[in-house]
C-alpha cells in the first residue's frame, strides 16, 4: 500500500511486525519474488506448530495489512562474477536462492557466462516444492542446473541423496573461480565454509552466507 512499489535486491528480506501478547514482535522473511515485480511481494512462510510468526500468518485474512520494515540484508549477488556460481540452500533457504538464480541467469552472457548451480537440501519427497519454477529457469537458461538432495528419501527417490555438503564439495573442484552463496541451516553453512577454506577458497572473496538460525536467535533476544 505504501509505498506503491518497493525497490529491493534479490536475496533481501523484510522484518514483519507480528504483534503477540501485547508485544511488538518482529520476524524476518525473505522476499522470494523477483525485484522487477516490485508492486507485488511474495514471501515463503513455513508454518510451525507454534511460533510468533506462524501464529501471525495463520490469523491473516485476505485483505489484511501486513506491517513491515525493509527491505534489508547484505546477502545479495555480487555485481559480476568472473567464474561460476554455486548456491547451497536448505529448506526455506530456497526463498533467497530462487530470486538470486533468476537475477543471475538474466545477466547478459557477454558480461557473465559462467555456470550457475543450485544444491537444495530437504528431508523427504513430500518436502519438495517449487520444482516447476526451477525447471522453467533450467529450460530458459543453459547456464543453470540444480540438484535436490534428500537426507531421508524413500526407496523410490532417484535424485541425489544425503546432505548437500558432500555434493557441493564434489562439484567445486570442477568449477572455474567459483563464488558460493550458502543459505539456510547454520550447521550446514559452518561445516561447508570450514572445509572450503581448508581447500583453498578465499573466505571473503568466494563465500557468502546467510544463516537463517541467526534470524531466529536475534528475534528471540
Amino acid at each position: 500500500e505504501e509505498p506503491a512499489e518497493l525497490s529491493f535486491r534479490a536475496g533481501q528480506f523484510l522484518s514483519i511486525r507480528c504483534p503477540a501478547d501485547g508485544k511488538d514482535e518482529r520476524r524476518a522473511y525473505t522476499l522470494s519474488s523477483p525485484p522487477e515485480e516490485s508492486g507485488e511481494l511474495e514471501l515463503l512462510v513455513k508454518l510451525a506448530p507454534a511460533g510468533v510468526g506462524s501464529d501471525f500468518f495463520r490469523r491473516l485474512a485476505p485483505g489484511d495489512a501486513i506491517p513491515f520494515t525493509g527491505p534489508m540484508g547484505f546477502f545479495v549477488c555480487d555485481p559480476v562474477h568472473a567464474g561460476d556460481v554455486v548456491l547451497g540452500a536448505t529448506g526455506s533457504g530456497i526463498a533467497a536462492a530462487l530470486p538470486m538464480i533468476r537475477a543471475l541467469t538474466k545477466r547478459p552472457l557477454e558480461d557473465e557466462g559462467g555456470k550457475v548451480q543450485l544444491f537444495w537440501g530437504l528431508r523427504r519427497e513430500a518436502d519438495v516444492f517449487w520444482r516447476g519454477r526451477l525447471e522453467a529457469i533450467a529450460e530458459r537458461s543453459p547456464r543453470f542446473s540444480y540438484q535436490i538432495c534428500l537426507s531421508g528419501p524413500g526407496p523410490g527417490w532417484t535424485g541425489a541423496r544425503g546432505r548437500i555438503t558432500e555434493h557441493v564439495l564434489a562439484a567445486v573442484p570442477l568449477l572455474r573461480a567459483p563464488v558460493l552463496y550458502l543459505v539456510g541451516n547454520g550447521d550446514m553453512i559452518r561445516e561447508l565454509k570450514q572445509v572450503l577454506v581448508q581447500r583453498g577458497l578465499d573466505r571473503k572473496k568466494q563465500i557468502r552466507t546467510e544463516d537463517y538460525q541467526d534470524y531466529i536467535r536475534s528475534s528471540l533476544r
